[in-house]
């Protein structure tokens, strides 16, 4: 799939009309690791999810055309918030949030400009983010709060 990856995956601007696709790989992504900590409502949570979810700075990503997942990024004057990141279920494990790390990475060096993300601690895509430069600058009871410094090691 590496091979792919290098000429299929594409972003566009995400649409109003994403909003459940979005909400269905937020959900199947988020459910199993917040569950640990918390009961999941799925209602309480679909109710909130339009306030959470940012549209004008989020973007679908696509895999040989078809959705694949979503990443909202927010730019500031000094830093840059990776906010969201997730992939349908269908395309993790593949190497496919590697693959767009690794390119946002290097657009994020390019602009010389730290980058913070929160993961929660049970996630195993804290160890991917890891890989790329990111390290913990503090916690709470169930998330990692992670820091990427301008030009770190990237996997």
């Amino acid at each position: 799939m590496l091979r792919l990856l290098e000429t299929s995956v594409t972003l566009r601007p995400a649409q109003p009309d994403d909003l459940d696709f979005v909400w269905s790989v937020y959900a199947d992504g988020l459910r199993p690791y917040l569950s640990a900590y918390r009961p999941w409502d799925e209602a309480g949570q679909r109710q909130r999810f339009p306030r959470l979810y940012d549209a004008a700075h989020s973007a679908i990503v696509l895999c040989e055309g078809v959705a694949a997942g979503f990443v909202t990024i927010v730019g500031h004057d000094s830093t840059i918030l990776l906010q969201q990141f997730f992939l349908d279920a269908a395309f993790r494990g593949q190497g496919l949030g590697g693959h767009l790390l690794n390119r946002f990475c290097a657009e994020w060096d390019e602009m010389d400009r730290p980058v913070s993300l929160a993961v929660l601690k049970n996630n195993p895509a804290q160890q991917l983010y890891r890989r790329f430069g990111f390290a913990p600058t503090w916690q709470s009871d169930d998330r990692f709060f992670m820091l990427r410094p301008p030009g770190s090691q990237s996997a």
